[in-house]
């Protein structure tokens, strides 16, 4: 029997359902620690604290940041009593931009439509040494 997705994950795979139609390159990081079978508990990981759900690199080559939160939850920006349980996911969003990247805390593709700047698709040659 198949496991059946959480909302949260659902949403996830629609957002990268569509980055992929946009031809923007993006990949699932895995956040979660590793299940260690012999302790029966999940080690924790060692990837940098707040870090997003989705990374990518949009096609003008600006680092792309999604943090993807479940449908039922208020966002920080609804929820202000939200801001401490995600600050370290807000500051990790907060760097990026101030890098020239685009990052969004979302929950749901609507968001991301409405949110991810207009780009065109990577046309073959772009970004390459003659």
């Amino acid at each position: 029997m198949a496991k059946k997705k959480g909302p949260e994950k659902e949403v996830q795979d629609a957002i990268m359902d569509y980055l992929k139609v946009k031809q923007i390159y993006a990949w699932v990081n895995k956040t979660q620690g590793t299940f260690d079978p012999i302790r029966k508990t999940f080690r924790r990981n060692t990837t940098k604290k707040g870090i997003s759900d989705i990374l990518g690199i949009m096609p003008d080559g600006r680092f792309l940041a999604i943090e993807v939160k479940s449908p039922k939850i208020k966002l920080p920006v609804t929820a202000p009593s939200k801001m401490k349980e995600y600050a370290d996911q807000i500051e990790f969003l907060s760097e990026i931009t101030s890098y020239g990247g685009v990052a969004m805390m979302v929950n749901s593709l609507d968001m991301v439509m409405e949110r991810l700047p207009s780009c065109r698709p990577y046309q073959a040659g772009e970004g390459k040494n003659p």
